[in-house]
């Protein structure tokens, strides 16, 4: 203020010097010249001195537009954090903005119903020389803004691809024809990839792992495009597919066959699937389940709770009557009779049954044990003793159930084996025969005597001599 006061009074000394100069006679010119200079020379430095004060402000100008195609896409423009235009739509421009000299944070936020991860968001700032002073792709920069800068930043939004990716479960081969999912089943798992965008997707890729209780059969891998790069081996534990590019206007079908493992553990009564599709454009993806609510839902499959009961019968020679080293007539054996349920279910009123051989045998009285208490039902029939055992339930897991019995081989036998056939049964629920869940036939092999006879030459009466 002080520098203006100054010149403020020597511009009115100059002026009332101009004014005198109009009545001062042509003879006194030659004398002025030096004030004249000093008059011009005083206005100028005025001149000068009132411009370095007064100086250029800076302005700044936001734009803002989304390509290809734009809609009704809604964005907010922030200055250090503030909004300073809200909803905007693209196309949308600030008028100039008169802005301090100063360092700024641009910035751009997502607006009404709208999401900055559906774009590239690229921020671009130029001087009034044309000079790029900021080329991101982000949706926050820095800038420093100098006196005088007149400043443009277009904030451009490119569209990216957006993938959706469908997974489906079908029952396609029923092992027990039981009507539903068990164990030893086989499913067909089919997944649709698609392009819910005008951009497209480039490199995309969809990785699909197989549930540890289930089995990829080898061989059943499909797909409408792209290549199989893993899933075609017996031992692949998850389907990979290159889908390449894909616009909006393709989908992709791949689909593949898993076989339910056969036993499967108590504690697993479901087995899952979820792909995962990948992009150069695209954060990763999972499939979704389309007939559960929500987004991205894993396929799961329930499986039925089912028992699976195994049987196994052996014997061995207690004693050797005879001492041959081996089971002969007169031997006593022990036989034993295991069942356990290696399935996914409690197996609930079952029976453990056979026939004992009495025509080849004979069952030592007292000697039929078993580890389920009050269970052993014996019945005498023609051709042998029915023994059975009742099981209220039996859990999948590790308890064993047994039976055991001693037999001793009678001395006329004349077979060389004797047969051991038991099952495991359990009613109809229809009144019919029984269900067999498990069935085990043994022999054991009996060395049976060779009868000795005289064997005499035949003689040829016709050679004798009379």
């Amino acid at each position: 203020m002080f520098y203006r006061r100054v010149f403020q009074r020597e511009e009115t000394m100059a002026n009332g010097l101009r004014s005198a100069l109009v009545v001062i006679p042509n003879a006194c010119w030659a004398g002025l010249i030096t004030v004249c200079i000093l008059l011009l020379a005083a206005d100028g430095l005025y001149a000068a001195s009132t411009k370095q004060t007064t100086p250029i402000v800076p302005v700044l100008i936001l734009s803002n537009s989304v390509e290809p195609e734009p809609g009704d896409e809604k964005f907010n423009l922030l200055i250090n954090g503030s909004v300073i235009a809200r909803d905007v739509e693209s196309g949308y421009s600030t008028e100039p903005l008169m802005i301090a000299v100063g360092d700024y944070e641009i910035s751009v936020e997502e607006g009404t119903e709208n999401s900055l991860a559906l774009y590239e968001t690229t921020i671009i700032c130029i001087n009034h020389n044309n000079t790029i002073l900021v080329n991101q792709v982000a949706t926050t920069v820095n800038l420093e803004i100098e006196e005088g800068s007149r400043i443009e930043c277009a904030i451009y939004h490119r569209r990216l691809p957006v993938l959706n990716a469908t997974l489906t479960d079908e029952l396609f081969r029923d092992a027990d024809e039981s009507g539903g999912t068990t164990p030893g089943d086989t499913l067909l798992l089919q997944i649709e990839v698609s392009n819910l965008r005008t951009t497209p997707a480039t490199g995309v890729v969809l990785t699909v792992p197989i549930d540890d209780y289930t089995t990829l059969i080898p061989g059943t891998v499909t797909t409408s495009e792209g290549t199989i790069n893993q899933g075609y081996r017996a031992n692949d534990s998850s389907v990979v597919v290159t889908i390449g590019n894909l616009t909006s206007t393709e989908s992709v079908r791949v689909s593949f066959q898993v076989q339910i493992n056969n036993p499967l553990p108590n504690s697993v009564q479901s087995v899952t699937f979820q792909g995962i599709v990948s992009s150069n454009e695209t954060n990763d993806i999972l499939t979704d389940d389309p007939y559960i609510p929500g987004e991205s839902q894993p396929t799961e499959v329930s499986v039925t709770a089912s028992p699976l009961l195994k049987l196994s019968h052996e014997c061995v020679r207690l004693i050797d009557a005879d001492s041959d080293m081996a089971i002969s007539a007169g031997d006593t054996i022990f036989c034993k009779v295991l069942m356990q349920n290696i399935g996914n279910g409690d197996a609930i009123n079952i029976e453990l049954g056979g026939e004992i051989d009495t025509v080849n045998t004979e069952l030592i009285p007292n000697t039929l044990e078993t580890n389920v208490e009050n269970s052993i039902n014996t019945n005498d029939v023609e051709s042998g003793t029915q023994v059975s055992l009742t099981v209220d339930s039996l859990a999948s897991g590790d308890e064993v159930v047994s039976l055991s019995y001693i037999l001793k081989i009678n001395s006329n036998i004349t077979e060389n084996s004797i047969p051991n056939q038991f099952a495991v049964t359990t009613p109809d629920p229809n009144g019919q025969t029984d269900i067999v869940l498990a069935q085990v036939t043994s022999f054991i092999p009996v060395a049976v005597p060779v009868n000795e006879y005289l064997y005499l030459p035949l003689v040829n009466h016709s050679n004798l001599v009379q």
